[in-house]
């Protein structure tokens, strides 16, 4: 699997499916990546949803937050 660090569609699509939604996919991938080593997401931009430049429980609160509270959605990438 290449690991792209570019953002080529929208953060938050951390499963990296081409023209898909961020759901509920994206979460599990993250929360596998982050705490059970599971694999690296195939872009590292976009799984950075907070867009803070790091990949961390921050970005899995922010896409909890948007998924189940109505939180503001990822953005879209430059």
């Amino acid at each position: 699997c290449e690991v792209v660090t570019t953002c080529i569609g929208q953060r938050g699509n951390v499963d990296g499916i081409q023209n898909d939604e961020v759901n509920i996919a994206d979460l599990t991938y993250l929360v596998a990546y982050l705490f059970v080593g599971g694999p690296p997401p195939p872009s590292l931009e976009e799984t950075d949803v907070n867009a803070d430049g790091d990949i961390n429980i921050a970005d899995l609160t922010y896409l909890v937050d948007y998924l189940f509270t109505g939180g503001p959605p990822p953005e879209l990438c430059p």
